[in-house]
């Protein structure tokens, strides 16, 4: 019975898993691994608390017994209790020192509270333990990444072939700034997803209605309905939504508590259901009562992801959108949204979901984003008036050793330059001003900012020259704020989704002659443009006009061809037809 259970855990029959769990309980109440594996099943459903009374019952049997402290803390994680999970990690790596998952464990709860140096140690002890972790070497190569940590990075790449292979699986979003390769990122999306969440309603068919309802009603999931750059692009959309066709619901599932911006989401829903602490059964059981019609994930592979509640097809239609810039493997999501910037025909074969292309940008924005006006100068965040100002205000992880030494390059051709980052962490810097001094520029021409208010933020822009993209992971909503502000970027178009975000937002907003295909061209233009005066203001000036005129900051235009998209899948699917790329 108990390995039956556990084999309809691994295929994703959580129901059954559970009732069978539960009978062994009801027979022997003296087993701590059917309890453990209880609390593996509601913790893996989205229900710690849940989790957590099981766990307790196998301590109360084996107080000692590292497993059940491993997956205490693991539970802790889910309830964002990162210190409680870190001392449970601990406590089960005394009881048992040679303990992979422990560590590895430990490394993702440091990652979580952005500790990257030790979780750095933490998954080399794991790959002291077994190289052939596959999810201990992905991690890590991401928390490296974030300390622009490259002493492995040759080496790295040679593994990244074979990481998330159909033997193992890794979390996809790790390593999607490291490597350029949509066929690999569709491999580990699909082995992750059917390992992790398989679909739950493989085979089930669900007959439309016969008539078409008064209202639509959509479903946008997130835990980011906070101050959190989702809600930065979407903020706007929630109030133009058109009201008299589509009935709007917010499921929120972060732990964050509440802020202004999720307050005011409130009262711009027709309904918020807050439901962290329902299983993804129970979240999928409220939205199918509901009646949504077209549900939306807007998280994908990022922090706090509940991609197990789409694995219940509770909703016809359920769409990826925003989030994630990549497929996610999913048998359960219908769409994604996208265009054809970011998803060109050449490159539509490494994405699993069938393809809404939204003319102009896949990506929303707010068009009232506020920019303060506190008159900063230069010299409050260490610039000179005289020298020119290349900036690039991505997390540390997107830049690797490929950008870098172009930008060195950059900075040699052009006297009297300085590149402007955002400071993050203090390894990360001390990296970067290390790997500076290697290429032959004075450190001292790297200057960090520390990060603040959004408003705050965007008025700062103005005292940049030209914003310098990253590659792998381009900037997404770091670019709708440099454009925002008038700051011109430079991009380099790749092939991931993620590599042509930039891109589709400077062909949006009127600006093609930014977007460069290859590292020549790319560091040329940015030499060009910066010892051309005349030829940066022509764009400046360019970008200032277009601001109001191309419709990359048209937010109402934008919900209006969104919702064209909503109605063409609704009636699709009230057609019968099956779920089919289009364009709007």
């Amino acid at each position: 019975n108990l390995h039956y259970a556990n084999l309809m855990m691994n295929t994703g029959d959580i129901e059954e898993a559970i009732q069978k769990l539960d009978v062994i309980e009801s027979l022997d109440d003296k087993d701590v691994t059917v309890y453990i594996n209880l609390g593996n099943v509601y913790n893996g459903i989205g229900q710690p608390l849940k989790a957590m009374e099981y766990f307790k019952k196998a301590l109360d049997i084996e107080p000692r017994k590292p497993e059940t402290l491993l997956n205490i803390g693991n539970a802790f994680r889910e309830l964002k209790k990162i210190k409680n999970a870190i001392s449970s990690y601990r406590l089960s790596l005394k009881l048992k020192p040679n303990y992979p998952e422990a560590y590895n464990n430990l490394g993702v709860a440091y990652c979580e509270v952005q500790d990257y140096e030790k979780a750095v140690e933490n998954f080399d002890k794991v790959l002291e333990l077994n190289s052939d972790h596959h999810m201990a070497r992905a991690q890590r190569a991401f928390a490296a990444a974030q300390l622009c940590d490259w002493s492995k990075f040759e080496e790295d790449q040679t593994h990244f072939r074979n990481l998330g292979d159909s033997n193992f699986i890794i979390p996809p979003f790790a390593l999607l700034a490291l490597d350029d390769n949509p066929d690999k990122q569709l491999l580990r999306a699909t082995n992750y997803t059917e390992m992790r969440c398989p679909n739950k309603r493989p085979h089930e068919k669900k007959s439309p209605p016969k008539l078409k309802p008064e209202k639509i009603k959509i479903g946008y999931f997130s835990a980011d309905f906070v101050n959190h750059a989702t809600m930065h692009l979407m903020k706007k959309l929630f109030s133009v939504h058109d009201k008299k066709l589509f009935e709007i619901h917010a499921f929120s599932y972060d732990m964050y508590g509440e802020d202004a911006t999720k307050k005011q989401l409130k009262s711009e829903v027709d309904y918020f259901h807050d439901v962290r602490f329902m299983s993804d059964a129970d979240v999928a059981l409220l939205a199918k009562n509901q009646k949504i019609d077209i549900a939306l994930d807007l998280k994908g592979f990022t922090l706090q992801s509940r991609l197990g509640i789409f694995s219940y097809k509770f909703a016809p239609i359920q769409i990826s959108y925003l989030g994630y810039p990549g497929t996610l493997g999913a048998t359960f999501i219908d769409y994604m949204i996208a265009d054809k910037v970011v998803i060109p025909q050449e490159f539509r074969k490494y994405y699993s979901e069938n393809i809404i292309y939204l003319p102009d940008s896949y990506q929303v924005n707010d068009d009232e984003k506020k920019i303060s006006q506190n008159g900063v100068k230069r010299e409050d965040f260490g610039l000179k008036e005289n020298d020119f100002v290349f900036c690039s205000f991505n997390q540390p992880y997107k830049i690797s050793p490929d950008e870098f030494k172009v930008w060195m390059r950059i900075l040699d051709a052009v006297p009297n330059s300085v590149l402007w980052l955002m400071d993050y962490f203090e390894l990360s810097k001390q990296n970067l001003r290390a790997a500076a001094q290697s290429s032959g520029i004075n450190p001292e021409r790297i200057i960090f900012s520390k990060r603040m208010d959004i408003s705050d933020h965007l008025e700062r822009h103005k005292l940049g020259d030209l914003f310098l993209d990253t590659f792998n992971v381009n900037a997404h909503t770091t670019t709708s704020d440099a454009l925002w502000a008038g700051l011109p970027v430079l991009t380099l178009v790749g092939k991931s989704f993620s590599a042509r975000v930039s891109a589709s937002l400077l062909n949006a907003v009127g600006l093609p002659e930014l977007i460069t295909n290859n590292l020549n061209d790319y560091q040329n233009l940015a030499i060009d443009l910066a010892t051309n005066k005349s030829k940066l203001s022509q764009i400046k000036n360019k970008l200032k006009n277009n601001l109001g005129s191309y419709p990359l900051f048209n937010t109402a235009q934008y919900c209006k061809n969104l919702e064209k998209a909503y109605v063409t899948v609704y009636e699709n699917y009230l057609n019968g037809s099956e779920p089919k790329d289009f364009e709007i």
